[in-house]
């Protein structure tokens, strides 16, 4: 399982850094990988509920999910672990495991697809982030890592979606917060001008935002307001987050009305992802990739 998170850890590096062979910049690399997914998930068992083999990523990638050459090292590295889930799970959890993996890998394909123009709202970007996050192909092996089974009903349970999307949020808003400063001086670099960075009112930082996939930089163009204030709104829409899944949690664990009680699955699945949502925090504060002074 170690090594399976390994390998996830550097296919998503390998879509998200532009510095990469498979940076934002090489859409068609982008899609050649993501094409290679479904096919191995398919010659394991299948791909997902519908029975198509993948099309939804192979559509986004035009022709060349229909050329894929030998399987990239870093994908060929997960299928024991993608075996193994298929040989341990049931039919309904092999179907949530596979069609949230092709949401992350078109996630993927769409996010690169944008190609520099990026995203005009935060709405928009979040809406592409809660697939290629990583989130959900993380916490949905959950079951699988510690052995138990999340209920179909549970799974379907319109507050378990609610939870996940929130805590999602949530991630997505505390990576962007810790590594927007690394992420502006990085593009700031790339300019022929040089200048002071972080004051929201220079003329470099101004280029180079709207450049940004970033939800700090995303709200400071669209409220054209300093820096320091839209981090303030990440800030406190984090806060917001938290507070609402706090609620979510309690409410269902205590039971309301017409309210089936939280299952023995359930509860792991919940306990699991509120873990790395609080994980991902202090991973944040130390990792390189979102710290500024390293």
């Amino acid at each position: 399982m170690l090594q399976f998170m390994v390998y996830f850890v550097i296919m998503d590096d390998k879509n998200d850094e532009p510095a990469g062979p498979l940076g934002i910049e090489n859409w068609d690399e982008c899609c050649r990988v993501w094409s290679q997914v479904p096919k191995l998930v398919a010659s394991i068992g299948g791909n997902g509920s519908d029975g198509s083999n993948g099309d939804q990523i192979s559509n986004s990638s035009s022709s060349i999910g229909s050329q894929v050459p030998a399987v990239e090292p870093y994908v060929s590295q997960i299928e024991p672990t993608f075996t193994d889930i298929y040989r341990s799970f049931t039919s309904q959890q092999w179907r949530r495991f596979v069609d949230n993996w092709l949401d992350y890998g078109s996630g993927n394909v769409e996010q690169n697809a944008y190609n520099g123009r990026w995203f005009s709202s935060v709405d928009q970007l979040l809406k592409n982030r809660r697939k290629t996050a990583g989130v959900i192909p993380t916490t949905i092996t959950l079951d699988y890592a510690y052995k138990f089974e999340l209920p179909e009903r549970d799974w379907l349970d319109p507050r378990m979606q609610t939870l996940i999307q929130l805590a999602t949020d949530q991630i997505i808003l505390v990576n962007d917060l810790f590594s927007f400063e690394k992420e502006l001086m990085a593009n700031i670099g790339q300019l022929p001008v040089t200048t002071t960075t972080g004051t929201g009112s220079d003329d470099a930082d101004r280029q180079v935002l709207p450049q940004m996939a970033n939800t700090v930089a995303i709200t400071a163009v669209q409220r054209n307001c300093p820096i320091v204030e839209a981090q303030t709104v990440i800030i406190d829409t984090i806060e917001q987050l938290e507070s609402e899944i706090i609620k979510l949690v309690i409410d269902w664990e205590t039971g309301g009305r017409q309210s089936l009680p939280l299952s023995t699955g359930a509860r792991q699945f919940i306990n699991g992802l509120l873990y790395m949502a609080g994980g991902n925090y202090m991973f944040s504060i130390g990792c390189d990739r979102y710290n500024k002074f390293k």
